[in-house]
């Protein structure tokens, strides 16, 4: 990882604690933000790939999976409108959802570093894809006996998401080596 992704990483860390305790003072008008945010965003992504395939990807080698991709995320997004009308229950299905999904992909992507024999460390990304799946499953079962629950749990998911980002960005780097390019030397008198 390049110093600047390094960066990247911690900034955007920084950004994701915040947005937990941002929740976490909100409650449950900070979920329904989250889930705003979700939906435009699946929205966006969803007219943004449709857009793709129409301009660039039908030209393409396997372009038509881009306007699979793109149709697929836009009727998501829909759904996730239809679920957030009607709050209590729906949202803790979808956070569980969303959180199984992330750390299913880590304990994947772990398995892959493994077998790349990448000098990463696979563990780190499988213990938090571990992590991530428990709490959807603590989600899924709390929010449906009590969604405010959800909000909670989802804090606690984007703050353990932050920290690790940080962690992950800080290991193994020679900082050092930076604070020896940035450091003034003081003139000799």
């Amino acid at each position: 990882m390049t110093l600047m992704r390094r960066i990247v990483n911690i900034i955007i860390g920084l950004g994701t604690i915040a947005f937990a305790f941002l929740i976490f003072f909100l409650g449950r008008n900070g979920l329904l933000v989250v889930m705003f945010i979700f939906e435009a965003g699946l929205f966006l992504y969803g007219i943004y790939m449709i857009f793709y395939y129409l301009l660039m990807a039908r030209h393409m080698v396997g372009g038509q999976l881009m306007l699979f991709l793109g149709l697929f995320t836009f009727g998501l997004s829909l759904v996730a409108l239809k679920i957030t009308q009607v709050p209590e229950k729906g949202l803790a299905v979808l956070v569980a959802f969303a959180l199984l999904l992330a750390g299913g992909l880590d304990v994947v992507r772990s398995f892959e570093i493994k077998t790349r024999g990448s000098q990463t460390s696979w563990r780190f990304t499988r213990i938090t894809g571990i992590i991530e799946m428990l709490l959807a499953l603590f989600s899924l079962i709390m929010g449906l006996i009590n969604p405010g629950w959800t909000a909670f749990i989802l804090g606690i998911s984007l703050l353990y998401s932050g920290v690790s980002r940080i962690i992950a960005a800080l290991r193994r780097y020679n900082w050092m080596r930076v604070v020896k390019r940035f450091k003034v030397q003081m003139p000799q008198a």
